[in-house]
Order: C-alpha cells, then structure tokens, then sequence
C-alpha cells in the first residue's frame, strides 16, 4: 500500500512538473520543453545503470550551457534569474522521473519475485495438471527413502524433438497430458519442462515400465497420428541421490 502511494505521489509530481514548463514564460521554455520530451522516451529505454548518467549529462550540460550564454552575452541579473529556473524545472523533472523509474521497476521485481514464489508454492500445473518441478522433487525425495527401504521404483526421462517454437508448445502439452493418463492416478508422478517429460513410477517392475510406455506409444500414435514417436525416453531404477541431482539440474 506504501508503494502505491509513493508511486501516485511520483506520478503526480512529474505531471505537475511538466505542466510548469509548458506553462513557464521563461527565456529558453522550448529548450526545456524539448530536454523533457526526449528524456521521457531515453530515460525509459536506457537500461538501469545508465538512467543516472545521461541524467547528469543534461543536468550538468545544459547547466553549462546556459552559464555559458549569460556570460557571453552579459545577461543581467534578472536574466540569469531565469536562467536558473529554467535549470531548476529541467533538473527537477528528470530527477522526478528518474525517481519514478526507480520506483516502477522495484514493483514489477518484486511482484515478479512474489509470482516465483506462488509458483514454487503450487503444487500441481494450472494447464496440464502435472506436478510443477518442485513438487516433482519433493514428492520424488520420500519415494527415493521408500525404495531403500522396500519398494521399488523407475525413473523415466522423455527427451521431446525439437521442431518449430508453436508446435514445440503444442506437441508437448499433448504429450504431457498421454502421459498423465497412461500413469496412476494419484500414485505415480509425473513433471516437464521445456524440452522434457519427468516420470517416476512406483512399487512396480521393469515390465510394468515397458506395458506404460507401450501405452504412451500407442495413445500418441492415436493422437498424433505420427508413424515414429516424437521423443526418446531413458529409464532405469530409481535408486540414489544423484539421479535426484540430476533431475534437479534439468529443472532448476
């Protein structure tokens, strides 16, 4: 709420300093009008770290410009007088909207920092309904306790084809959503990321791995209507920590 009120404090400043130099019946108001107008597209396609500096270029420059004039022409006292606000409006506008570029980015960080984190709070994907990666890895570290244990279990990794960015999106979503239904439900987990299809199934055989990647097969090949799967897989047990490591690494 602080922010928003700061940033609407912002807004209204430098609108209110803007409207000063249109106004401003000063000697060089055109100029100022001018410094101002092409600050605003500058200043906000300049990345961060040189707002600041091409905003001491004009401050310092046409400071040093309008010194320059005065003395060249021996303005007089009131002239010079002029002279100063005509600085004073320009150095305060940039410096305003250097304040509220400031401000604007800080907001769209945190909420993009607050959007990670309800994204790593969610457990299951909004769209496709499988596991998002941090679950995946959470849910994937007690079946691993499990099988030291007891049962057992069998990592399977989905390489997906690189083809063109739209259908990439596509073919995967589709994939995702054949293997959802070719697992059980509530039993086996399953993730992705861009590129890659995460499955872990549990209390089962390698023969069971082999009837579930059968039925992938064939629900693919139903519909896709593909005569050579779109993906290689890699499975094995699921046995130890770095394959967990690994699974990480892919997903971080």
């Amino acid at each position: 709420m602080k922010n928003q009120y700061v940033f609407g404090l912002l807004m209204l400043l430098v609108l209110l300093n803007g409207w000063l130099i249109l106004i401003a019946d000063l000697p060089f108001s055109k100029i100022d009008f001018i410094l101002a107008a092409m600050s605003l597209v500058i200043m906000t396609a300049l990345p961060g770290r040189f707002i600041f500096l091409y905003l001491a270029i004009v401050v310092l420059g046409y400071g040093g410009f309008l010194t320059g004039y005065s003395f060249w022409f021996h303005e007089t006292g009131t002239i010079q007088t002029q002279y100063i606000y005509n600085h004073l409006l320009v150095t305060s506008f940039l410096l305003l909207y250097w304040v509220l570029i400031y401000q604007i980015k800080a907001l769209t960080t945190e909420n993009d920092t607050l959007a990670l984190r309800i994204a790593k709070l969610e457990k299951i994907d909004k769209d496709t309904q499988i596991l998002t990666p941090d679950e995946f890895l959470y849910q994937a570290r007690f079946i691993l306790s499990s099988t030291r244990r007891h049962s057992e279990a069998w990592l399977v990794e989905m390489d997906i084809e690189e083809i063109s960015e739209y259908a990439q999106e596509n073919l995967q979503e589709y994939l995702e959503a054949i293997v959802l239904d070719s697992v059980r439900e509530q039993f086996d987990i399953v993730t992705a990321t861009p590129g890659k299809i995460f499955f872990i199934l549990k209390e089962t055989h390698e023969n069971g791995v082999e009837i579930v990647l059968d039925r992938i097969r064939q629900k693919q090949k139903e519909a896709l209507n593909l005569v050579n799967s779109p993906y290689t897989v890699h499975w094995g047990r699921f046995t130890d920590e770095n394959q967990l490591e690994n699974i990480e690494g892919v997903i971080a």
